[in-house]
């Protein structure tokens, strides 16, 4: 018992000292200075202080101390019923210890540090009031970065200091200056026995050059000022609440948004921070340009919160009838990441609706609204807390390889100086035979003399010359609109040696064409094969409504015009295709079901499989192409479609030329039209609408490399499941078939992007019990728990033993003059790096047609799993190379 006691005691005096240097440490602080950070003593201890004024912060410097008193006089007996005399403090328990949650900040720390600590925002429209809170704390007590953008290097205090130190910092610079030093007329000073000359002819000089370099730093800063100003001063509208006017919206400054203002955002404005969004006036959600944010071109969807969206029928009633509480985690990096949920009380149930927010639904700071229609955000981060400034590399000085070559030439300049100086310095004792101490002052007067040799006016001609050349940049009719950030290195455009590019949107122009369908072999479609396509739809539809129509005898009559024209138009396309093939046997295969193996086999596939069964697989995988997306219709004049990739564009326009349009979509439903005559579809004639309820979507990432959405068919209320992807991931998830590996290398062979489709029909139980575990998995708040769950019941639920539909495959047309841009690059000796997310089969396609890789070089292929398995390759690869070049002849 005494040893467990001498041990205590000498745990709680370690933890005491460690609490007087914290103590005295707050002491020193100023008020304006302290911010926040965590005090971890070990053993669960963690203390923490409020960021507050001097007398809250005497208070808790008394509460400290009361504490220190605490543990001095505790027994080990009582340490774990023992409490702070402060009851009305909130309280952390662990290991069975109460400890006061007093949060502090150091001032080295930019924002607030609640890692660990999730915030929420709590809305009352009863009372009108907004409430913020990180953990138990309300926001007013923390400091809370202003949402300003600062990109400035300097400050108005610290331009002069800072750019000193940096030129200075340069060897040829700092040379210059030890020059002038000794140079100047200081009375009774060590420097008098150095004069060679008058003071002015070597610091009027350096002055000169180091006023070029000022003005050139402080025009860059100026620059980079004014562009902030622009971003913060830039107005906004934010819905406010009063007593006599009620809800309106009010003008407010980018820089003056605080943490749950609600921002009224329109088509073309900056997110001016990171926000949830809540409600949108299209209903299907809005589009984002991310180009700023991640580089990528493609338009980004982004939904609004389920709960509120239905709820409210304008922007408006969202702050005159919100009640609840939206809970979001700690800033970070991640910029693909964001968990979250939003508790909405519905006063018609009395029950709390629970949204689970994600990605989707968020507006990063730096995003453009690409979207037409009203958008309402709540603002979560403000400024250094924002995913773009968290992830901006820290302000400094850059310099090109010119100016590091130029200190290395100085420098040996410098060297080569001395050296000489020293010669002659030796040289002159030895002829006089003057051997004493102050014969440094003749070493000195030579390097003072020979200084001459490293020339001063280079780095003003270098200034001037970049000054020139940014201006020249701008300026220039054939890249118009460039912008010169930086005039400090913009000659380092003249000695690019690598390129890495991109291929879809570089290297191509993201425009893609649906050029082919695989089903099972040998059924095969090229785009110009719609009306084929159309026709086993409607031959399809046309069986499937003659099968209801016998149990349905009361509806014959009504369906009858419809069926009859489909009749009568199946008969007609099957006289007109069984005519072309009569007369055209050898040079319309491809018109057929099978278009690379002839007229022959199709024949002996169509006596093996019924005519009826062909049209039915041909329509089940053109109305997956038609809704196993996340494409939106906008009808003006004429039909328009909007969405984030433009693959699925062009898969929802060939599916209308096939006659099967996507006529509406929102949150809720997806409407499909069905058209008698494909050729006069947009004027009319007879159709037939379909349509089906959105019960969840699965989006695309990079990391899942699929996409997914579940359906129920308002017809006959069947659930149904589309899934397309990478043939890599999807060949996991469907039942096993011999066929689909080789048809995606032969696609992707002919330098076309393909994509697996297949389906997955759901009971209603079965459902039901995926709905339930889902949602539960997703208002979790951990962020590694949530994903894995979500993932594990999605896969279990939802992506197993599905059923192939089909392989698309889809063209990306090159850029206009790419080759001779790559041919132009690989004559100046520049190596280029395509990257890409393709099959090797579509990168080889595209890299030899891009001239990217000339005719009659050879590919060779590296798969690595590591850095080491890389470098063991190459290094056998080279070693091949070597062999080749030296079996080759002389004379070749």
């Amino acid at each position: 018992a005494k040893k467990k006691q001498n041990s205590l005691r000498a745990s709680m005096t370690e933890r005491r000292n460690f609490l007087y240097h914290s103590i005295g440490r707050m002491s020193s602080f100023e008020s304006e200075s302290i911010e926040l950070s965590d005090v971890v003593l070990g053993d669960g201890l963690n203390i923490s202080m409020q960021s507050v004024g001097s007398d809250q912060a005497a208070h808790q410097l008394t509460q400290m101390q009361k504490y220190q008193t605490f543990l001095t006089e505790s027994s080990s007996e009582n340490v774990h019923q023992a409490m702070l005399p402060n009851q009305n403090q909130d309280h952390r328990v662990k290991n069975n210890r109460f400890f006061p949650d007093i949060r502090c900040k150091t001032p080295k720390e930019k924002n607030v540090d609640t890692e660990k600590e999730e915030r929420s925002i709590n809305y009352n429209a009863n009372r009108g009031y907004i409430d913020c809170y990180v953990g138990n704390s309300p926001f007013a007590q923390l400091k809370f970065p202003k949402n300003v953008v600062n990109n400035q290097k300097y400050t108005l205090l610290t331009f002069l200091p800072l750019f000193l130190i940096e030129q200075f910092g340069q060897f040829s610079n700092l040379y210059f200056l030890c020059i002038c030093i000794t140079q100047l007329p200081i009375p009774n000073s060590i420097f008098e026995d150095f004069y060679i000359g008058y003071w002015w002819t070597t610091v009027l000089p350096l002055m000169f050059v180091t006023s070029i370099s000022l003005c050139r730093e402080a025009f860059d800063d100026i620059k980079r000022a004014k562009r902030d100003y622009i971003i913060n001063s830039k107005k906004y509208q934010r819905l406010c609440r009063s007593r006599c006017s009620g809800v309106h919206t009010e003008s407010v400054t980018a820089n003056n948004i605080q943490i749950g203002d609600l921002i009224v955002l329109n088509e073309g404005d900056r997110v001016p921070c990171d926000m949830v969004l809540l409600y949108t006036e299209n209903e299907h959600g809005t589009f984002i340009k991310t180009d700023q944010m991640d580089g990528e071109t493609d338009w980004k969807m982004r939904k609004s919160c389920g709960s509120v969206q239905k709820k409210y029928a304008s922007y408006c009633d969202i702050l005159r009838c919100l009640n609840g509480t939206l809970t979001f985690q700690a800033p970070h990096k991640d910029i693909y990441a964001f968990v979250g949920k939003l508790e909405c009380f519905n006063h018609e149930s009395n029950e709390t609706v629970t949204d689970a927010l994600n990605l989707e639904n968020t507006l990063w700071a730096s995003t453009v609204i690409a979207s037409e229609g009203i958008c309402v955000g709540c603002a979560i981060y403000l400024g250094c807390e924002t995913r773009s400034q968290l992830n901006t590399n820290k302000k400094q000085n850059k310099m090109g390889k010119i100016d590091r070559e130029l200190n290395l030439f100085v420098k040996a300049l410098v060297a080569m100086l001395v050296l000489i100086a020293f010669l002659m310095t030796v040289l002159k004792m030895w002829r006089f035979d003057t051997f004493d101490w102050r014969s440094y002052i003749y070493f000195v007067r030579y390097v003072l003399i020979l200084s001459d040799i490293i020339p001063l006016s280079l780095r003003v001609y270098m200034d001037m010359s970049k000054i020139w050349l940014s201006v020249q940049i701008q300026k220039d009719p054939k890249i118009e609109g460039t912008l010169v950030r930086s005039t400090t290195i913009p000659e380092e455009l003249g000695r690019v040696q690598f390129i890495f590019t991109d291929k879809t949107g570089t290297l191509t122009k993201n425009k893609m064409l649906f050029q082919k369908l695989q089903l099972k072999p040998p059924l095969i479609f090229k785009a110009s094969d719609y009306k084929l396509i159309h026709y086993h739809c409607i031959t399809h539809l046309w069986y499937d409504k003659k099968r209801k129509m016998k149990k349905k005898a009361s509806s014959k009559q009504a369906s009858s015009s419809l069926l009859m024209s489909i009749d009568e138009l199946s008969v007609k396309l099957r006289n007109e295709l069984n005519g072309k093939n009569s007369s055209n046997n050898n040079n319309n295969r491809s018109s057929r079901i099978n278009t690379s193996r002839g007229r022959d086999r199709s024949k002996s596939v169509l006596s093996q499989h019924s005519y009826h069964n062909i049209s039915e697989h041909v329509c089940e995988c053109v109305q997956a192409l038609a809704l196993c997306h996340n494409v939106t219709p906008i009808i003006k004049e004429s039909i328009t479609y909007e969405a984030s990739s433009p693959d699925e564009i062009s898969m929802v326009k060939f599916t209308a030329e096939c006659g099967v349009q996507l006529l509406a979509r929102d949150t809720q439903q997806i409407t499909l039209r069905l058209y008698e005559n494909v050729e006069h579809n947009s004027r009319g004639g007879n159709f037939m609408d379909i349509s089906f309820e959105i019960l969840k979507i699965f989006p695309f990432t990079s990391e899942s490399k699929r996409m997914g959405i579940l359906l129920r068919n308002n017809t006959d209320n069947e659930i149904v499941f589309y899934a397309k992807g990478a043939d890599s991931v999807m060949k996991n998830m469907v039942e096993h078939t011999d066929w689909l590996q080789e048809e995606v290398e032969n696609l992707s062979r002919e330098g076309l992007r393909t994509l697996v489709f297949a389906k997955r029909t759901m009971t209603a139980s079965e459902y039901e019990e995926f709905r339930s575990k889902y949602h539960s998995a997703s208002v979790l708040m951990n962020s590694v728990q949530r994903s894995l769950q979500m993932e594990s019941i999605r896969s279990n639920y939802c992506e197993q033993d599905m059923h192939v539909l089909c392989v698309s495959g889809v063209e990306d047309e090159l850029q206009d003059n790419v080759q001779s841009s790559i041919e132009t690059f690989r004559n100046a000796h520049i190596k280029i790096f395509m990257l890409t997310g393709d099959k090797i089969e579509t990168a080889k396609v595209i890299a030899r047609s891009s001239r990217l890789v000339s005719y009659g070089q050879e590919i060779y292929e590296l798969m690595v799993r590591n850095k080491r398995d890389g470098y063991h390759k190459l290094d056998i690869l080279y070693s091949k190379l070597q062999r080749g070049r030296r079996s080759i002849p002389d004379n070749d």
